[in-house]
């Protein structure tokens, strides 16, 4: 079956070989949806019926894992989205590296969006009166650095101690992901926010992709909380996942969701 190539874009931290995935998958990865004629799930990929409860229990786990950032008005999931979590609302997984509770990557920007729209779609979400979204970087620089100060790039990530017990760089990773949260959490008690995978970003400019949070591949010396890469939104790279972030539905959604249901 034919391939695509997909690259890291040069000086764009630098991560990952090339990674290959068949045309079959790359048409999943944008959004191509299977039958669901329940809708429950935005129209996304739907399997077998013995797996809806496994999807209930990774939403109700997506919710579960939520975090209210201190001082501020909206959460912040704990660790970055799993494969696990990733596959029970897209039905698929590309990440190079497998394992249900390892970060999900070799997601796009575009691909985060589809996501995001059919877990805003579960029942469960809407019953919790949750919006998802992408984080600006503004709001995930805040939780990353968990009011702590200084010019180490570790404390300025909220986290005190050995940098091995920190974050996945090249120096421990062994050249992989890692199950998320098996580091120290920071201050405010959200792992991974440097190491294990870049995350991605809400950009400003919605033509390009943001990413912030460094990974497995990256030297410990390059991992700060301020540095960060704009890229192509369709790229999949091998060192790039995402964490979500939300806020309370709007009153004005509820209502035309409540109409759409009459």
């Amino acid at each position: 079956m034919q391939g695509i190539i997909t690259r890291t874009v040069s000086g764009a931290g630098g991560c990952g070989a090339e990674t290959s995935r068949p045309d079959a998958e790359r048409t999943m990865g944008r959004g191509t949806p299977r039958s669901d004629p329940s809708g429950a799930y935005g129209g996304g990929y739907v399997s077998a019926p013995h797996k809806v409860q496994e999807r209930r229990d990774s939403i109700k786990s997506i919710l579960n894992g939520m975090i209210k950032v201190p001082g501020r008005d909206y959460w912040l999931s704990s660790t970055e989205l799993t494969q696990g979590q990733w596959e029970a609302v897209m039905g698929y997984n590309l990440s190079q590296h497998k394992g249900v509770n390892l970060p999900v990557d070799c997601v796009s920007r575009d691909d985060c969006d589809v996501f995001l729209e059919r877990l805003n779609q579960a029942e469960d979400v809407k019953f919790a009166r949750l919006v998802f979204y992408l984080p600006s970087l503004w709001e995930w620089k805040y939780a990353a650095l968990a009011g702590a100060t200084g010019s180490n790039c570790w404390i300025r990530a909220g986290v005190v101690g050995d940098v091995p017990d920190m974050a996945w760089t090249r120096e421990n990773s062994g050249g992989q992901t890692h199950a998320v949260a098996t580091k120290s959490p920071n201050a405010f008690g959200f792992y991974d926010m440097l190491g294990n995978v870049w995350e991605w970003m809400d950009c400003e400019d919605l033509t390009i992709g943001c990413r912030h949070g460094c990974s497995f591949y990256d030297p410990v010396g390059d991992c700060t909380v301020k540095k960060g890469f704009h890229t192509k939104r369709s790229g999949r790279y091998e060192c790039c996942g995402l964490r979500l972030a939300a806020r309370v539905r709007p009153a004005a959604a509820e209502r035309t969701d409540s109409a759409a249901n009459r």
